[in-house]
């Protein structure tokens, strides 16, 4: 019950303060202009693909007119462009504008209180420590997703009037989506309330929240080439970066499954491979084996994007359990 009354008065007054709704709202506008163009770029992948079946009639038309046979390659069928191209440009938001959204949410929550000496009087009623976090914790959830549910609505209600209209399996790689944004912007949450509960200062903890969200989104690729060039270093000689018959060379391979795993140590840059992959309903890494796509359903999808998942719950437990435990033993003055 103690839990319930704090998620009830923290989730009043995130909704009721100014700083969220401005965040809110920036987050709201990115996302729609971004869901936007993506539909014109969704719009302009359709026209070229009518392009290329068209071009395809008329080849296939000449050679059957000629009486000549007609080659491998013009019978197979053009992939058409996926709808969720119009959500790619959404992933960057998320992953800039969520990520900071959490942190907003998250940063002051236990510091703040520390400050205002209102934890200390909140402490002096029955109220159980770990109701505390626990009750900031999940109203910061609340708060998170009634962003991102609410946004998500409106970029497809912006998509279906445009006249995109996805069908089952879309819907449901787009609810994966977003569940897989409002783990990313959880996980961030999750950092902020570290960072408020171990540091004393509001603007300490800020500027630590900040300083792991541009390690993660600007500086982490650096890192990951630097160290997947040292584990796994790829020959300089340009002879050998193709193998036979077009395949890729196994030390290529192999520094580019290096590097992807390093990528994954990065939240931001996990989510972008995790969401990409949930968005994609071809099957990774298909220009090895094929230029064609080759098209996977919904269970296949998840086959691969599962670790991506697991590591970002795992990076989220990481992050909130030290909280519980640091607060459950500090002492408030």
């Amino acid at each position: 019950m103690a839990t319930f009354t704090i998620v009830k008065k923290e989730f009043v007054d995130f909704i009721t303060s100014p700083k969220y709704w401005i965040v809110f709202a920036i987050f709201a506008l990115l996302m729609l202009g971004s869901a936007y163009d993506g539909i014109q770029s969704y719009k302009r992948e359709m026209d070229m693909y009518q392009k290329q079946l068209k071009d395809r009639e008329n080849v296939l038309q000449k050679f059957q007119a000629d009486g000549m046979e007609i080659p491998d390659i013009l019978q197979m069928k053009v992939p058409k462009p996926p709808i969720f191209i119009s959500f790619m440009r959404m992933q960057e938001s998320i992953g800039i504008l969520g990520a900071l959204l959490g942190i907003v949410l998250g940063y002051n929550a236990i510091s703040s209180e520390r400050k205002r000496g209102t934890l200390k009087v909140l402490l002096s009623f029955p109220v159980y420590r770990d109701s505390i976090i626990n009750g900031k914790f999940i109203s910061g959830i609340l708060a998170l997703t009634l962003v991102l549910v609410t946004v998500m609505a409106a970029s497809i209600g912006v998509m279906m009037y445009k006249g995109l209209s996805p069908n089952i399996e879309e819907i449901y790689r787009i609810v994966l989506f977003t569940a897989s944004g409002l783990i990313y912007m959880v996980l961030f949450l999750g950092i902020g309330i570290f960072f408020s509960t171990v540091l004393e200062e509001e603007s300490s903890a800020l500027f630590a929240c900040i300083i792991i969200w541009m390690i993660s989104a600007v500086s982490f690729s650096t890192i990951a080439f630097i160290a997947s060039d040292i584990i796994a270093p790829t020959p300089t000689d340009p002879q050998f970066t193709v193998a036979e018959q077009g395949q890729v060379h196994p030390a290529v391979a192999k520094h580019e499954n290096v590097l992807w795993n390093i990528m994954k140590l990065s939240p931001t840059k996990n989510y972008e491979q995790f969401s990409g992959l949930m968005l994609s309903p071809y099957r990774p890494g298909y220009a090895e084996r094929s230029p064609i796509p080759e098209k996977i359903n919904i269970k296949e999808t998840v086959s691969y994007v599962w670790p991506h998942m697991a590591i970002l719950i795992g990076m989220l437990v990481l992050t909130f359990v030290p909280s519980y435990i640091i607060f459950m033993r500090q002492d408030v003055r």
